[in-house]
């Protein structure tokens, strides 16, 4: 959460604005905000808010403003409090919630930086802090006096804080840095003394001393003409110390050239100062690696470009070509190169690594020198180079991590993509004003390169070079069949692609690494674990761990986690399109990636769901061993963690000449789609496995699937397809003597009656797939149905037998230990005793149930039963009720059910109405009414009417009695409402 007065008025809660009403409120908040905990007068608050325009009754008015900025509060849940104290105002807040307060803490952090000599830190403080003004402050006050608060705020914190800023940065020599920063500064405060000596200190240190002179005699007579001051003093010492000829005297010891600034460098901020701590921290290594096309160049070009001036001896820069179509540049090349730099002739070099790095180690000396060795191929590449370069700092790239030069202790820094922000200032440096014009067009680039710089520029030149060409026509056309890997080959450079640069990444791995790779493109998506990676390699532990470990060291997968590895998306299609170079070896890893995956979804499935009417197994192609899962937990655990490359898996199959795979893969997955309600997912992935299933004549496989189909339609709430599916799955399981098929059928069939509220047929389908169940002995079946009959009952108001059909399905889910299924009873007990008027009792069931719920990962049970307990709280008083709806229109917000949210928020309405909340329960039945009006329910206009009425009560300053209160929301079970589905709520007065 977070006020903003330096700029703008606004409030951010979870990075949306909220709104503070209109602009005097606006104004009345943020005075009291630039002085929290503290009164502020009536009086000054007049004199601020109001000119020549004062109202007959200003303290009147004031009080109704203040009245609507406390309402604005509370509508934003905000933490801020607004009360009316003697003679004024005072807004009890917690003031580094405001970014005016965090302004100054970071400001005071960056001067006792600098009196501790750490210009870094210091840097970063007064970074930190100028960024948070967004415009001129009080933005909203536009008045006289508060105009003159705001120019008083801006030269008393602002100036100053720049002025810390630029001398940290150019303590450290940043001067390029200073000048970018300070040119529209100076521009807009042109007559500030301490920004026209940043100025020429900047100047001389970026070595253009020669602009110094005309810049000072400029400024000293627009100063003098327009101010009619002559210059300070301290102006005319710098001027004098920057225009003598000694400084440069004495630092033309060694000139040697930095490497050119890359045109296009963006962002990295962060990775800057990482550097600068290392070698300001006596790092003599530094280590930069990072995958093909991240920017270690571009990196360190900048970086020695802007920090050229702390290194008065040198900057030597040499790329070793590691990675390139040229062979590695050898290290005795590159120490001649060095002695040549240092004035050493060509005729008195001598030959050989050790003899040339005896005379630079001499040449070196003392001199304040850095080295940055760019592109080297592995740490034997630069050993011999560091066995040269002592005393000094060396700052080397790769895209290898260097494990030899890390354990002798070198300092490492991991050059990450672009950030979503960076790419797309990169994007706007490289097209300008097409990427405002078309700004999903700009993010669809940005998402196509994965944030890689190399990338970003290629798409960049490629849609420069085709200025007629819409944004969004050129993305969709290097998205199609990845065109994007060689888009930039033309012209005179055939090899600044993507594919020029992962190719010389690849050649470099050893044989068993280039192939895992490759195959590993076979995956289809770019996450994978372990177990799949020595599955589709067909290598055991150990070979697998190897070749891992070599693709993360050329940074061609990461690790995200034990056991779990990525891959950058382009660089999964790149190894996709390696796959087909090893032959028939690839049907085969395909074939190995489908058997490991269906063989751990059975038994992952067979683990965690109580339900033992298994899915058919399907012979391996080769011997594979299974993962195995202590707890059925662990199992669900699993499902989760692999849902996405599971579902990703069920599609290959059915693409790839595997229906077999499909099918089953389908089945296995159902019940986790199920408990994660991701009903979307679920319906496309069960119609994917009939349809394979039908094409291999499987009629078990199909009845099956009808099964599940019908299962997420009753979800969906669509009872009539959901009648359909279980009738064709019980037709199918009669026929091929399935007898518990035919019960599960049977089962979903009486569901589809108890959703259309025909109890009675309802309990009848559910009697006849209880014998079934009985007699086969399927006790979690048995349990099921026990539970859904208790629904049935209760909806007919016959509550001593659903008591009873409760507790019957508790006993056998308690005894065969299914601890999902418990959940559900449970909550199904609270409801039972909340409808016999047994608050208390409801309550203590449904807080039992949430703590099964939630660790057996059960997201719709947790949003049902947080309902439940909310309206036992209300028929009890329980002030802990707006708490329980709010979590739980929060977990149907998640799981995307509007029916459940509309209930949720219905139960929140309430409970700031009892409250005396009536701005917030307005807002809360505000948004029911809109979720059932899309719905096609017609109690919309009901709930409308609650949130008009209890937004008039708001109106009030002073909670009085409550008129119309037959009007109010006194729920009791709508008896249109699905009894097997979450409780619906409604007042007595709909019908």
């Amino acid at each position: 959460m977070e006020f903003r007065i330096l700029g703008p008025i606004r409030l951010f809660v979870d990075g949306q604005s909220r709104n503070l009403g209109h602009r005097k409120p606006r104004a009345l908040l943020a005075l009291l905000l630039l002085n929290p905990n503290k009164r502020v007068s009536t009086d000054l608050l007049i004199e601020n808010l109001w000119d020549d325009d004062r109202p007959p009754d200003a303290r009147k008015t004031l009080r109704t403003y203040a009245a609507r900025a406390r309402n604005a509060l509370i509508r934003s849940r905000s933490p801020a409090d607004l009360k009316t104290v003697d003679g004024g105002y005072l807004i009890e807040v917690y003031a580094q919630l405001i970014d005016y307060h965090r302004f100054t803490s970071l400001v005071n952090r960056g001067h006792t930086a600098v009196r501790k000599g750490d210009h870094i830190a210091a840097a970063t403080h007064f970074d930190q802090a100028v960024s948070l003004w967004r415009g001129k402050p009080l933005a909203d006050l536009d008045t006289a006096r508060g105009r003159e608060t705001a120019d008083s705020l801006i030269d008393n914190d602002l100036l100053p804080a720049h002025h810390g800023l630029f001398d940290a940065k150019l303590h450290l020599g940043e001067h390029e840095f200073v000048l970018h920063r300070l040119r529209s500064l100076r521009t807009e405060h042109r007559h500030d003394e301490t920004f026209a000596i940043q100025w020429m200190r900047a100047l001389h240190g970026s070595g253009r001393a020669g602009q110094v002179t005309t810049f000072y005699r400029g400024f000293v007579k627009r100063i003098e003409q327009e101010l009619g001051v002559p210059p300070s003093a301290t102006l005319e010492g710098w001027y004098r110390k920057l225009s003598s000829p000694e400084p440069a005297a004495r630092a033309r010891a060694l000139t040697v050239a930095p490497p050119r600034q890359p045109p296009h460098f963006t962002g990295r901020e962060e990775l800057l100062r990482l550097l600068d701590k290392a070698i300001a921290g006596g790092e003599e290594v530094v280590i930069v690696d990072g995958p093909a096309g991240v920017g270690k160049t571009a990196l360190l070009q900048h970086w020695a470009r802007a920090r050229q001036g702390r290194f008065p001896d040198g900057v030597l820069y040499a790329d070793l070509q590691g990675y390139s179509r040229s062979t590695p540049v050898e290290p005795d090349i590159v120490l001649a190169t060095f002695l040549r730099e240092l004035g050493v002739p060509q005729d008195r070099l001598p030959h050989g690594v050790a003899d040339r790095g005896a005379l630079l180690r001499h040449v070196i000396g003392r001199k304040r020198l850095i080295f940055l060795l760019d592109n080297v191929r592995d740490s034997d590449h630069a050993a011999p180079l560091l066995g040269a370069i002592s005393g000094v700092p060396v700052v080397i790239s790769s895209r290898q991590v260097l494990t030899k030069l890390l354990q002798d202790g070198a300092h490492r820094i991991i050059l990450p993509p672009l950030t979503a922000v960076e790419a797309r200032l990169l994007l706007r440096k490289l097209l300008g004003s097409r990427v405002d014009a078309e700004p999903a067009a700009a993010a669809e680039f940005a998402d196509l390169t994965g944030g890689l710089p190399l990338a970003l520029c290629i798409v960049g030149l490629h849609a420069g070079t085709r200025p007629s060409v819409s944004l969004r026509d050129l993305a969709e056309e290097l998205r199609h069949e990845h065109r994007i890997l060689d888009a930039g080959g033309y012209g005179d450079d055939a090899t600044t692609t993507l594919r020029a640069a992962f190719t010389w990444s690849f050649d470099a791995l050893s044989e068993d690494a280039r192939r895992l790779f490759s195959l590993l493109g076979l995956h289809p998506r770019p996450q994978f674990s372990e177990f799949i990676a020595r599955v589709i390699g067909g290598l055991d532990q150990a070979a697998t761990a190897g070749a891992l470990d070599r693709l993360i060291g050329a940074h061609l997968v990461q690790q995200e986690q034990a056991g779990r590895y990525s891959i950058h998306d382009l660089l999964h299609v790149f190894a996709g399109q390696r796959a087909p170079d090893w032959g028939a070896e690839t049907q085969k890893a395909r074939r190995r990636m489908l058997d490991g995956y269906l063989r751990n979804a059975r038994v992952a499935r067979s683990t965690a769901t109580p339900d033992n009417h298994d899915v058919s197994p399907l012979p391996t192609a080769e011997p594979i061993d299974p993962m195995t899962f202590a707890t059925d937990t662990d199992a669900l655990r699993w499902f989760i963690e692999e849902r996405a490359n599971l579902i990703a898996m069920t599609r290959l199959a059915s693409v790839t000449g595997h229906p077999e795979h499909a099918w089953r893969l389908a089945a296995c997955v159902h019940d986790i789609l199920i408990r994660l309600m991701d009903l979307t997912d679920a319906v496309q992935v069960n119609g994917i496995g009939l349809t394979t299933a039908i094409a291999v004549g499987d009629r078990t496989g199909q009845a099956g699937l009808l099964n599940n189909l019908a299962h997420i339609y009753l979800k969906l709430r669509f009872p009539e397809q959901a009648a359909d599916c279980a009738t064709r799955a019980h037709r199918l399981f009669e026929a091929s003597g399935d007898t518990y098929g035919e019960g599960v059928a049977l089962h979903n069939l009486a569901t589809s009656h108890l959703d259309r509220l025909d109890a009675m047929t309802a309990i009848d389908y559910y009697r006849r797939s209880l014998d079934l169940f009985t007699n086969l002995d399927k006790e979690w079946a048995e349990a099921n149905v026990h539970n859904k009959l208790g629904n049935a009952h209760r909806l007919i108001n016959e509550y001593g037998e659903a008591m009873s059909q409760y507790h019957l399905a508790l006993a056998i889910r308690q005894k065969i230990g299914d601890h999902r299924g418990i959940g559900e009873v449970i909550t199904s007990l609270a409801r039972l005793h909340l409808e016999n008027h047994e608050p208390a009792t409801a309550v203590a069931y449904a807080t039992k149930a949430l703590d099964l719920h939630r660790r057996t990962m059960n997201r719709s049970g947790t949003a049902e039963t947080l309902c439940v307990l909310a309206e036992a709280y209300l028929r009890d008083r329980d002030s802990r009720a707006a708490n329980a709806a709010s979590a739980a229109v929060e977990a149907y917000s998640e799981l995307g059910e509007r029916r459940g949210r509309a209930w949720a928020l219905e139960l929140l309405g309430r409970a700031h109405d009892e409250a005396g909340e009536w701005d917030l329960a307005a807002s809360a039945w505000q948004l029911a009414a809109e979720l059932l009006a899309a719905l096609g329910n017609a109690k919309s206009t009901m709930v409308a009417r609650w949130a008009r009425d209890a937004a008039n009560r708001a109106g009030k300053p002073i909670p009085g009695p409550r008129s119309g209160r037959e009007h109010l929301p006194e729920s009791h079970f709508d008896e249109s409402a699905d009894r097997t589905a979450p409780l619906r709520l409604r007042p007595r007065d709909q019908g």
